[in-house]
């Protein structure tokens, strides 16, 4: 009896033992997973575009996850807030694209965080698994444009055009008063010919050159508002 005893006792054993290595090796393959969301943009441009994203669940290190029946569920935050959602239920599967309209009017300037809002993660016996969020950013800023028309009256050269930037309230471009970097092509390279404001959203300037010259003019990235380049004319 003594020795059935003992031959039961190790096979309990034994199963314990497999039981606990399948355990720590379906915790270690869950601390080693990673999920988060691919296609969406980093950068949001408010212009009053509706532009369209094909996105999907991203995954790293889950070789135990379900892809058939798991799927993220993602948050977006902001601006510059980790309460106010912008986005919520933002929903795709790790094997199919799912299509994400963003509405730009409906932006404000600032930074973003796509957060977890749920996720479901399962393996292939359908229990959950853990898993940790990589949280991506996006930045949104208000578009702005300029325009530049250049003429020549003999050696006078005139550089001038209109600067806007994109107002949600208004639903148009509005108006900016802003720095503009005039620029001519020198040596191979752009260079700054001269800064000026734009009152009332017009600049302007005039010098004198006999040469002729390719020029541009800029509109430098603020906090709020992407950079901007004109065309380039020849004069």
């Amino acid at each position: 009896m003594s020795k059935i005893r003992t031959a039961a006792l190790g096979v309990v054993s034994a199963l314990a033992i497999g039981t606990c290595a399948v355990v720590n090796a379906d915790q270690a393959a869950a601390a080693s997973c990673h999920i988060s969301v691919s296609g969406l943009p980093t950068k949001v441009s408010i212009d009053g575009n509706t532009r369209v994203y094909s996105f999907r669940g991203s995954k790293s290190g889950c070789s135990s996850l379900d892809s058939e029946y798991s799927y993220v569920t993602a948050s977006i935050v902001g601006p510059n807030s980790s309460t106010r959602v912008q986005d919520s239920y933002v929903m795709a599967g790790f094997d199919s694209n799912e299509k994400y309209y963003l509405f730009s009017d409906e932006w404000r300037a600032g930074s973003y965080k796509v957060v977890d809002g749920g996720s479901t993660v399962v393996n292939d016996d359908y229990d959950d698994l853990s898993y940790t969020w990589n949280v991506k950013s996006m930045a949104a800023k208000y578009d702005a444009n300029i325009s530049l028309s250049a003429s020549r009256s003999g050696s006078k050269v005139k550089i001038s055009g209109a600067v806007k930037r994109y107002s949600p309230a208004a639903w148009d471009y509005v108006n900016q008063n802003r720095y503009v970097y005039i620029q001519r092509y020198s040596g191979g390279t752009w260079k700054n010919l001269k800064v000026v404001k734009s009152p009332s959203g017009r600049y302007s300037y005039t010098y004198s050159t006999k040469s002729s010259y390719k020029y541009r003019a800029k509109l430098a990235e603020k906090s709020d508002t992407w950079a901007s380049t004109s065309r380039t004319v020849t004069k």
